[in-house]
């Protein structure tokens, strides 16, 4: 125990009082039983200890002691306290982040004992259960109704339907992501409650203490949603960096490679199980609850908007910027690039497509071929989406019909469209394409004022100057996507 602790404190949970005395934790289950618990009666809450040490005790060796009972010597009746080593709260994990002291080193040990924690972790066809598409959303509908009855009349119920809205529409789409997820082992019987208040870094490595020991199912869990448990929580104190880099060591030491709306989808969900407590604590006396209430369902509803799957068309005539623009995007959102250029030369080069790229409607720019390349973009896209990736698609979108088919494909993922169309004079994209090199387009200046000319009007898009600065052009581009929005179906932006 630091030298620096008082000899005696005492502190309060949501669930239980932890009376600190000398180098000891004497922790005591309250007697409440909420919509999620039922600690009311001593066996029960004996129990809850008992399981709370053996669960604990897996990845957090010589903190937990053991369970023992204080004893009424007049009626000799017993409460069961759990007794547990103390740790000094300068080590904790979020004093330390609000010092700035050693917390790259600390968060790579901690990253370090929770991915070991995680392999050697149980796994089991029951498990697994729970990591499926329907398994989370089940989890999601459960703790938005407990939410819904521990705020009756704090919250409008739109704040909340919206969040089941937006969670619902990103699992409807991504079944396949959560299966791959299952098939590759993720998922575990996990710690369920990573907190930086619940964290100590020691000069023996870090103690990492309390665990979920309430309802087995809500800790069977996929590995990455156990991590960004703590994410979510570093972020919330306002270390959105340190956040960041747990989760890029974590990763790395796991070896696992999620696409980036998977942890902003699991950082949400843990923000709304941690608004339920804020919410529960509301209603014990805590009137600071409420502003942490409102900030972690702000929390989820930014990963949750992060995190809606785009599928984001950049169309149009040669030579206005469109790949330049592209790959820019991409490279502020992390989405993928499908380039028609790129897919034409593939599927000429496996003998799909055959003729001259010398003139356009006819060759390797007929129609039919045209449509061949456009299905085979379509189908490259789906499954990035269903697999939570977001998509760029660089063509140049000429045809009404293959922009509804794009939207009829962003039905079917539960994805948002977003149309952006290239705006460049012709007479400057007619000279860059005179002096492009290493280029997989094969349009001329010819090709490029044909296209121009023969364009299917496009109103749903948002024009981007491409005769600027790739710089201002991909700010503007970005803009149309972080405003992007999602009502249920594929929408394009708001303008």
């Amino acid at each position: 125990m630091s030298i620096h602790a008082s000899y005696l404190d005492v502190k309060e949970t949501t669930t239980g009082v932890v009376v600190l005395v000398g180098d000891r934790a004497y922790k005591i289950k309250k007697a409440i039983s909420t919509p999620f618990l039922d600690f009311s009666e001593p066996s029960r809450r004996e129990d809850a200890l008992q399981r709370e040490l053996t669960l604990n005790q897996r990845i957090c060796e010589g903190v937990y002691r053991g369970v023992s009972h204080v004893v009424d010597p007049v009626d000799q009746s017993s409460e069961p306290i759990l007794v547990m080593v103390r740790m000094p709260d300068e080590r904790r994990l979020s004093a330390l982040a609000a010092t700035n002291r050693d917390v790259a080193h600390a968060l790579d040990e901690i990253a370090a004992a929770v991915s070991d924690f995680h392999r050697r972790a149980a796994r089991s066809v029951r498990i697994s259960e729970q990591g499926t598409s329907t398994g989370v959303g089940h989890r999601w509908v459960s703790n938005l109704a407990e939410l819904r009855q521990l705020c009756s009349g704090l919250l409008p119920p739109c704040r909340l339907d919206h969040l089941e809205s937006m969670s619902t529409r990103y699992l409807c789409g991504r079944r396949s992501l959560f299966d791959s997820r299952i098939a590759e082992g993720c998922i575990v019987d996990g710690h369920g409650d990573l907190l930086a208040d619940d964290i100590f870094v020691l000069p023996d490595g870090p103690k990492i203490l309390d665990c979920l020991d309430f309802d087995d199912q809500l800790r069977f869990v996929d590995i990455l949603d156990d991590s960004c448990f703590l994410a979510m929580d570093l972020e919330f104190l306002g270390y959105e960096d340190l956040a960041s880099e747990f989760l890029a060591s974590i990763v790395t030491k796991s070896n696992d490679q999620p696409p980036i709306s998977l942890i902003d989808h699991y950082i949400a969900y843990r923000a709304t199980v941690r608004a339920k407590v804020d919410a529960l604590r509301l209603q014990q006396g805590d009137s600071n609850s409420q502003a942490a209430l409102e900030r972690h369902l702000d929390l989820a509803e930014n990963h949750l908007c992060n995190g809606e799957v785009r599928l984001c068309l950049v169309g149009g005539f040669p030579g206005t910027g469109k790949t330049t623009l592209s790959l820019a995007l991409a490279a502020h959102t992390g989405a993928t690039v499908i380039s028609s250029d790129r897919v034409r030369r593939e599927l000429v080069d496996a003998g799909a497509l055959r003729g001259s790229a010398d003139a356009y409607q006819s060759g390797l720019y007929s129609p039919d071929s045209v449509h061949t390349v456009y299905s085979e973009m379509l189908d490259r896209a789906r499954d990035h989406l269903s697999m939570g990736e977001s998509v760029v698609l660089d063509a140049t979108w000429a045809r009404s019909r293959h922009r509804r088919e794009a939207e009829l494909l962003c039905t079917s993922t539960a994805s948002t469209l977003i149309s952006l169309s290239t705006s460049t004079p012709l007479s400057v994209a007619v000279q860059r394409i005179a002096t492009r090199t290493n280029t997989l387009s094969d349009a001329t200046t010819a090709t490029a004022a044909a296209i121009a000319q023969g364009h299917d009007p496009w109103p749903e898009s948002t024009a981007i100057d491409t005769d600027t600065s790739i710089d201002v052009s991909a700010e503007s581009a970005v803009d149309v996507w972080r405003r992007s929005v999602s009502v249920g179906k594929g929408v394009n932006s708001t303008r």
